[in-house]
């Protein structure tokens, strides 16, 4: 860097020469780029994790929601004609529109709750289908077709492509009936209660003319559906069609979703602000270190743009270094993390949102580059020769400024005066003496005077052991015995399959899948204790006058808010008014198995009178179900009263409410009363009824048997049965757990490491900058040993601050914010925890802050104490 070097700094803003600076720069200063290059790669990597966890979790919910919808359309229209559905094809609002020839209605006796329609849908029509996945093929052929499980069960049609579907369908006001081969079904996963239509091929559909079409519409844009709507329709001149707007296609739905996760996006929000704080602290650092360099480069011609350029493309090259590898490393990785930490996330999620890898990716080179712009701005303040003269460890703030008046120039030469002052007073004081309080005064000294960096790093540390904290006392919260209190009744339950995967499924009465050889193997299961079946049938009732009476006045007074959400579902207004007016209703009759009683003695389930298990298991009893444990009055019938069915009386004992996890399953029916009966006084009633449900408990040495034996038996007899059990519970709870507390915890641990690497560049740096003062006092008689001394508390200073404060805040928080949310319930999963008051982790965090402390001093003693005093003494500052 001779005389070249100057002319081609001064030549037209060379570019070449800045490239050149910029590896040199960078190779320069090989350790700390290469902690910088680090952190930005675990920020890159942490933050990419919880972006994938996020949108896995908004597009599984907002799935869920579609696969109940049955498309993603925005506006479904029932009853349109050819030519209106060209009319809407043409509208520059419509994106894309898919079209189903409507041929008739089914009429099966079977489906009496149900009316399915016989379509023709086309391609866009299939697209748009969310309602399940497809097992077999399309219908090709005239009498070919595909139907959902639900609709074939209810049949009595096997699940298996070549059987014959017989239907009675009704076209123009006339019955018909033709047989169908299966080509296909479609699995319903989640959308079972939601009615679905039966898909025919085009060359059955041509044998009829005149068809209706159900046109399914997507705008361009999904805001102000219904103002497009109500537009499309009326510019279309559509009259007699069936309107219904997909709800979950809206902006508000989508914010909804995206709210359930504000506690992980606002973790990611904190995490951006503390990576901001920690990198423009090493940066600032980095930049009044490099003075002397800048100063020399300086002095060859070098403009305030070219070191400019410099650092900016220092932090670009250095942030690529550290994003891409992130980016890789999360992508790579994050399959197995999320699902090993409870969340749920698939492959096609994480090419779907992309673009949420490029928004982190360009805040992240924003924060980087920001943080280089301003150390550039430290170097452009200060001229050559305050650059290549500064001392600037003396300074209180902790970053250089230029000196542009007087003023500032007389209160740093004040400042130097009285720090080397206090030094004097110190060494008369403690050095004539004892001596032994000499390092802990200077280290004090030398950890108070740059303030902002100091409070910086703690803030960071103290952050991190805070956040780690709260997903520590989280954890501890829950609570898995008042769990399985909530959502267990025994060790294990075997369901129906009609209600196997989902809540919506409807029980099937007449399928017989736990009778016979699956309750003979279970009674026969060695270690069995407890045992009782559920069962459960709906009839036509009704209601005697003083029910009806009962019921209308719940839901005018203590029920009123109750009667106002279910009033937009027209179907359960429908049957709520009918059974009001003439008493015409449908009752459900649950009949329960003397054992199941006693193995829900340990729940609240009766909310009025008293229950005498000795007398109820005589007959003649029965319970009414109640709405809810907060209600003292219930819209059902009052202890006392009789109530007769089918033939047979029973007088009610008491008021009750049932688990839900016991009554699961939908319905054809949404306004239902609901009565239970001894199971024997149910069997001899209904003896074709099959059971709904089976518990059974076993000695503790005998679960993984029993839990065998249930896993066996689909295979081994080949009827699909859905089996629960207290085991499989837990771990699913504690997978739960883990997925609660893991931006937390991941959080914290990232702002942890965080803060532990700007302490260690903070502290390095300070340590290593000041050799000389170091070899001052040691030519005042201070030892090795006390050198050292002053260097280690020095370093403990920063862990030992951070550890209080993250305690007295861990506490204060834990002890009245944080328990207060768990006892009230406040928190989502406030249900499940019982507060308990932890602070395990901080021994391990301060532990690892300490053993950093004693080799980072161990270093930096080391460092300093390679040259002789003499030579330090005469070494030139900076």
């Amino acid at each position: 860097m001779g005389k070249s070097w100057g002319n081609i700094m001064l030549e037209n803003n060379n570019g070449r020469a800045v490239r050149q600076i910029i590896f040199r720069t960078i190779s320069f200063r090989r350790a700390r780029n290469t902690i910088l290059v680090f952190l930005i790669f675990c920020c890159m990597s942490v933050l990419t994790l919880l972006g994938m966890g996020i949108a896995a979790e908004f597009e599984h919910l907002h799935a869920t929601l579609l696969e109940w919808q049955g498309t993603d359309a925005h506006l479904i229209l029932e009853g349109v004609t050819k030519e209106e559905k060209e009319r809407i094809q043409i509208q520059p609002q419509v994106r894309k529109i898919g079209a189903a020839d409507v041929i008739g209605e089914v009429k099966n006796p079977e489906l009496i709750y149900r009316r399915p329609k016989m379509i023709c849908p086309d391609k866009m029509f299939l697209k748009q289908n969310r309602r399940g996945a497809l097992h077999g093929s399309l219908p090709e052929k005239e009498d070919e077709i595909v139907v959902d499980e639900t609709t074939l069960t209810d049949l009595g049609v096997n699940k298996k492509v070549g059987e014959t579907v017989k239907l009675v369908w009704e076209k123009d006001g006339k019955k018909m009936e033709s047989s169908f081969v299966l080509s296909g079904y479609l699995e319903m996963k989640g959308a079972d209660g939601k009615n679905g239509d039966l898909w025919l091929s085009h060359k059955f559909a041509q044998k009829f003319s005149g068809n209706r079409l159900q046109v399914q519409v997507r705008f361009a844009l999904p805001f102000g559906i219904a103002k497009n709507a109500e537009k499309l329709i009326s510019t279309c001149g559509i009259q007699h069609a069936e309107v219904e707007i997909n709800d979950v296609q809206k902006i508000s739905i989508y914010l909804r979703n995206l709210m359930e996760q504000q506690n992980e996006v606002i973790m990611m929000l904190f995490l951006y602000l503390a990576g901001y704080f920690v990198f423009r602290s090493m940066f600032q650092i980095a930049a009044v270190t490099d003075l002397e360099y800048y100063g020399r480069l300086k002095t060859l011609g070098m403009s305030p743009t070219q070191i400019c350029k410099v650092w900016m493309g220092s932090g670009i090259l250095l942030c690529a270094a550290g994003v891409v590898p992130g980016i890789l490393f999360a992508l790579l990785s994050g399959r197995i993390v999320l699902t090993q930490t409870g969340w749920n996330v698939s492959i096609e999620q994480i090419h779907i949102h992309v673009w949420l890898l490029v928004l982190q990716t360009a805040f992240l080179f924003f924060i980087v580059c920001r943080c280089s712009k301003r150390a550039a701005s430290i170097i452009e303040s200060c001229s050559p020769m305050e650059a290549l003269h500064v001392v600037w460890w003396i300074m209180p703030s902790g970053k250089y400024r230029k000196k542009q008046t007087d003023r500032k120039e007389k209160r740093i030469v004040r400042i130097r005066v009285e720090r080397k002052r206090s030094r004097r007073r110190l060494f008369l004081t403690k050095m004539g003496k004892s001596g032994r309080n000499v390092p802990f005064f200077l280290a004090a000294e030398s950890f108070w005077k740059n303030r902002k960096w100091t409070w910086k790093v703690c803030a960071a540390l103290a952050g991190g052991m805070f956040l780690i904290l709260m997903a520590a006392t989280k954890y501890h919260s829950f609570d898995t015995e008042k769990y399985l209190q909530e959502t267990c009744i025994s060790d294990f339950v075997v369901k129906e399959a009609s209600l196997c995967g989902n809540v919506g499924g409807i029980y099937n009465e007449r399928e017989n899948k736990i009778n016979g050889q699956m309750e003979r193997e279970i009674l026969a299961l060695g270690g069995l204790q407890e045992y009782g079946a559920v069962f459960s049938k709906e009839v036509p009732y009704v209601l005697p006058k003083s029910v009806r009476e009962q019921i209308r006045s719940f839901f005018i007074g203590e029920g009123e808010g109750l009667f106002h959400y279910m009033e937009p579902y027209t179907q359960w207004l429908q049957e709520y008014e009918e059974a009001i007016s003439s008493g015409q209703c449908t009752m459900r009759i649950w009949g329960l198995d003397q054992d199941v009683f006693s193995m829900m003695e340990e729940t609240d389930w009766i909310l009025d009178g008293t229950w005498d298990p000795e007398q109820f298991a005589e007959g003649g009893y029965a319970l009414a179900v109640g709405s809810d444990r907060s209600f003292k009055e219930h819209p059902n019938y009052s202890r006392g009263e009789l109530v007769e069915v089918d033939g047979r009386t029973f007088k009610i004992m008491a008021t009750v409410y049932l688990p839900d996890r016991m009554t699961e399953g939908g319905s054809y029916h949404m306004f239902v009363p609901e009565i239970v009966i001894p199971g024997t006084d149910f069997r001899e009633m209904y003896p074709k009824t099959s059971i709904r449900k089976f518990y059974f408990n076993v000695k503790d040495q005998k679960e993984k048997d029993a839990e065998a034996l249930l896993e066996s038996y689909e295979n081994r007899i080949g009827a699909p049965i859905a089996e629960e059990s207290s085991y499989t519970l837990k771990q699913s709870f504690q997978k739960e757990c883990v997925r609660s507390v893991f931006p937390e915890l991941t959080a914290g641990v990232l702002l942890f490491f965080l803060g532990i690497s700007g302490y260690i560049n903070t502290q390095a740096t300070m340590t290593l900058a000041r050799t000389k003062e170091f070899a001052i006092f040691q030519s005042m008689g201070m030892s090795r040993r006390k050198i050292f001394q002053m260097i280690l508390w020095e370093c403990l200073c920063y862990v030992l601050i951070s550890s209080v404060i993250a305690v007295t805040v861990g506490c204060l928080y834990s002890l009245t914010i944080l328990k207060m949310s768990i006892r009230q319930e406040l928190l989502s999963t406030g249900w499940v925890m019982t507060y308990r008051f932890t602070l395990f982790p901080l021994p391990i965090l301060v532990l690892v802050g300490l053993i950093t402390a004693v080799l980072l001093a161990v270093f930096c003693f080391c460092r300093s104490e390679k040259k002789s005093v003499v030579e330090r003494i005469r070494q030139m500052e900076m």
